[in-house]
């Protein structure tokens, strides 16, 4: 594989453009700090589990759910292997995380297939505070009601009102395509996005496949959430931090956050 290119704006550092070669494809990403950069040079190194997902499940007319997007390093991973048939929804709330993307999708010339969503997905349609952990774009962790991220309590920076939206209101009104992949990563919100997408989930022509990420907390309800839906679990994969925490024997057992992918059982 060809080297990753970093080419900042002039004598600028802070901004430029990252180009990743993969195979037939290259993925590139704008990025406005040092926090947006490591996330676009991390592509293959930070979920390889998530790469691995989307390279050998995805199908070139599918319709993928980014639900978490950030800048939109999955969402450009997956718009940039479809036909123009295909679709990619990228969810993302936090407003400087979805100029960024909304910035990527132009650079990768997928705009006929990669469509925007700044809302926040929720169990129930109706207006809330958005929590922002912090304004640079890159950033995790802001929240629709609540201050509380995998655990932590943390102290926003500021805040909006903002709609939350349940998947299935969206669906049920035409407004987006039913998905053949969904992946959920929300920083401890997982079950209130998949209890919005609980009809969804039931239906026919219910998505093959969902990639969901899981904490301590509230793993037995996930489980069990998918398998009341005909969902089985297929694989566990983590991230390269939980996989070096694991190996280096500082996590007894496993570490308390991964990335479940379950598909349905037809």
């Amino acid at each position: 594989m060809s080297e990753i290119v970093v080419t900042p704006d002039g004598k600028d550092a802070e901004h430029g453009v990252v180009a990743i070669p993969d195979g037939d494809y290259t993925y590139r990403f704008r990025y406005h700090s040092g926090k947006e950069q490591r996330r676009a040079t991390r592509l293959f190194d930070k979920e390889p589990g998530t790469v691995e997902w989307i390279r050998t499940q995805l199908r070139p007319e599918d319709v993928f759910y980014d639900v978490g997007a950030n800048v939109g390093v999955y969402s450009i991973l997956a718009g940039c292997r479809m036909s123009p048939q295909g679709r990619v929804y990228c969810f993302e709330p936090h407003i400087p995380n979805a100029a960024s993307l909304l910035e990527n999708i132009f650079l990768n010339n997928i705009q006929d297939r990669a469509q925007l969503i700044n809302l926040p997905l929720t169990a129930k349609d109706g207006f809330d505070q958005f929590n922002y952990f912090s304004m640079l774009p890159g950033s995790s962790t802001s929240q629709l009601g609540r201050t509380v991220s995998e655990l932590e309590e943390f102290t926003p920076v500021c805040s909006e009102i903002k709609y939350g939206i349940a998947v299935d209101t969206l669906v049920d009104n035409g407004l987006i395509k039913k998905p053949d992949m969904i992946k959920i990563d929300v920083d401890g919100l997982e079950l209130l996005v998949l209890a919005g997408m609980k009809r969804l989930l039931h239906s026919e022509g219910k998505p093959r496949s969902v990639q969901c990420e899981i904490s301590g907390d509230n793993r037995d309800e996930i489980v069990g959430f998918f398998a009341e839906a005909g969902y089985a679990l297929k694989k566990k994969h983590w991230t390269k931090a939980g996989m070096d925490s694991m190996a280096s024997g500082e996590t007894k057992g496993e570490y308390p956050f991964y990335y479940a992918i379950f598909d349905a059982e037809r």
